[in-house]
């Protein structure tokens, strides 16, 4: 599904919302790739609370967030 809207993510843009906003088809392609990426994250996550290291998550995303906002 990924590859499939990111390939056609030009055309999409230009088909649903006509020539002016055809240049939005590369972002919608980034934004696609979003898509695949959340697959495995999810998968990873399942992993890490299913091996009983929920707290080293909770702190890793509580450092990732911290660096966000700095």
């Amino acid at each position: 599904m990924t590859v499939t809207l990111a390939a056609s993510a030009q055309w999409l843009a230009k088909t649903v919302y006509g020539s002016d906003f055809a240049d939005s088809g590369g972002v919608l392609a980034i934004l696609a790739l979003v898509l695949g990426l959340r697959c495995v994250t999810f998968a990873l996550a399942a992993a890490i609370v299913g091996a009983g290291l929920q707290t080293r998550r909770i702190w890793a995303q509580a450092v990732s967030a911290l660096l966000v906002l700095w």
